[in-house]
């Protein structure tokens, strides 16, 4: 394990990191260690690991840390679905302050779904956008504001000229603090359409990350539409 300076809940706070990926197991107050079990595999005594281990939480993070260790306790997490992966990653890629953006699937029923499997349907997942970003280059909220303008908010199901389950949109939160950021940024969206005569129905939902962020293949990392 490995510790990092953590300021996000408002004060400094000695944060407790798996050494080889950065992802968060806790705290530390003093000489006691809060951590949190759900981040913990279980092996019982004289049993070996399992070969099949989860896939990680927040793997745009991973793949950042893996490259760039002085990102530890600094980069942040954000991951949305707003239609084509492609266009989304091609979009968050370019916005200063993102540091990794992967493209990949939220949600679903199965581990590690294919692309194939993902577009067949009947996997429950929806192709999605994970970044990794600089809180001092950008903000969650300025990331919030590209997404809106980024997809259709008031269509489930299609997203341009794609159509289906997978192309659905959604906002999925890693914390409280997202959670609250996300739904304040939906109101002022509706808001906003309602002032414009547009009227006020925004069917992208706000989330709460409950699975893995399975990344897609690397051939699909690079690729935009139309090369």
């Amino acid at each position: 394990m490995g510790t990092a300076d953590d300021y996000s809940g408002g004060e400094l706070r000695l944060e407790i990191v798996d050494a080889a990926s950065g992802a968060h197991l806790g705290h530390r107050f003093g000489s006691r260690e809060c951590v949190n079990a759900a981040t913990l595999l279980l092996v019982p005594p004289n049993q070996p690991t399992p070969a099949r281990l989860p896939g990680p939480a927040a793997p745009a993070l991973t793949a950042l840390l893996r490259d760039e260790p002085c990102w530890l306790g600094k980069a942040r997490v954000v991951t949305l679905a707003g239609g084509c992966f492609w266009r989304l990653r091609a979009t968050f890629a370019a916005q200063p302050g993102v540091l990794r953006a992967l493209a990949g699937f939220t949600g679903g029923s199965i581990d590690r779904p294919s692309y194939e499997q993902v577009c067949a349907g009947g996997t429950g997942h929806v192709e999605a956008v994970q970044l990794a970003y600089d809180p001092a280059q950008t903000s969650y909220e300025t990331l919030l504001d590209v997404f809106w303008d980024s997809h259709d908010p008031c269509s489930l199901y299609r997203q341009g000229a794609d159509s289906g389950a997978q192309y659905s949109p959604r906002i999925v939160f890693h914390s409280e603090a997202q959670q609250c950021a996300a739904n304040e940024s939906r109101q002022r969206l509706r808001a906003r359409l309602l002032s414009s005569g547009g009227g006020d129905v925004v069917v992208t939902p706000v989330l709460p990350a409950t699975g893995p962020f399975w990344e897609a293949g690397p051939e699909h990392q690079q690729r935009s539409r139309g090369s």
